[in-house]
Order: C-alpha cells, then sequence, then structure tokens
C-alpha cells in the first residue's frame, strides 16, 4: 500500500513537472530511528539537476506509536561549507519553509517536499530526526524506518 502511495504521488508531482530526464534516487534507505539514533544526515550530489524534489515515507512497524519527523535541508556549493536550505510543501503552498516537522499520528506516512527551480547548489545535506516527544515515546529495540528519495529532473 505504501509503495502505491508513493508512485501515485511521485506520478502527480511529476504530470505538472515532467522532463525527459526525470530520474528517482533513493538517497537514504531504510534508516532506523531509534532512542540511540534520534538524527541523521546523508550529503549527495544533485549538480546536474534542473529541479529537484524529495519523497520522504517513514514506516513504524516495529514502534507502538507515532511520530514526529524534524527535517531540514542545508545546501553547498564545494561540500565543505553549508548554508540552511529552504523548500516547499503541499501543506505550506507557496511559502518557503526552512524545516517541516512531519506529524504522523499513525507512524506510517509520507512526506513530498521541493526546492525552488534552478537551486544554484552541487550539494545537498538532508538533516532528519525525531523530535523529543517522539524519541520518549519508542520502546526498547522499537524504530522507525524512514527513506528518502530524491526525484530529479535533468
Amino acid at each position: 500500500m505504501k509503495k502505491l502511495m508513493m508512485v501515485s504521488l511521485v506520478l502527480a508531482f511529476l504530470a505538472g513537472h515532467c522532463y525527459a530526464g526525470t530520474s528517482l534516487r533513493t538517497v537514504l534507505e531504510d534508516e532506523k530511528m531509534t532512542t540511540a539514533n534520534t538524527y541523521t544526515e546523508v550529503d549527495f550530489s544533485a549538480e546536474s539537476a534542473k529541479r529537484v524534489a524529495f519523497f520522504i515515507t517513514c514506516d513504524s512497524s516495529y514502534a507502538t506509536s507515532g511520530v514526529t519527523l524534524e527535517v531540514s535541508p542545508q545546501f553547498s556549493i564545494d561540500g565543505t561549507n553549508w548554508v540552511a536550505g529552504y523548500f516547499y510543501d503541499h501543506a505550506g503552498g507557496t511559502t518557503l519553509q526552512a524545516s517541516d516537522d512531519l506529524h504522523l499520528p499513525y507512524g506510517d506516512g509520507s512526506y513530498l517536499m521541493w526546492l525552488e527551480e534552478a537551486v544554484p547548489f552541487k550539494y545537498i545535506r538532508m538533516g532528519i530526526g525525531l523530535d523529543g516527544t517522539a524519541e520518549g515515546e519508542l520502546g526498547v529495540g522499537e524504530y522507525n524506518s524512514v527513506t528518502i528519495t530524491l526525484i530529479e529532473d535533468k
């Protein structure tokens, strides 16, 4: 069901932004967010992309409660010096977001965010973590699995 939802959302997003060079790339796969691993970052290059979007999914099959994830991108021209990034999402509409809390009351969910067209940065760092409340609600051995898929128009 989650894969069907992901494919549907990606296709809906790309329907209005379809270019010949659209590709999907998983940049973080099944990262276990636990009380010991509450934050992770993933760096990747998107220098050949004209337009970039992200699809974030959370699977809480191994947890007894929902979770709130905090998402915050950063940009770099050299992969060393980073600045806070801004993005759009469906909830914010035309308002740029610097970070966002993904409230997933049942634990499982998906989130679509995208960057302004022609972002002049070669590298992107995506930070994702559990907020303090979600961290406290996870029991011993419980975790939420997070996957980030990069959608690029080249």
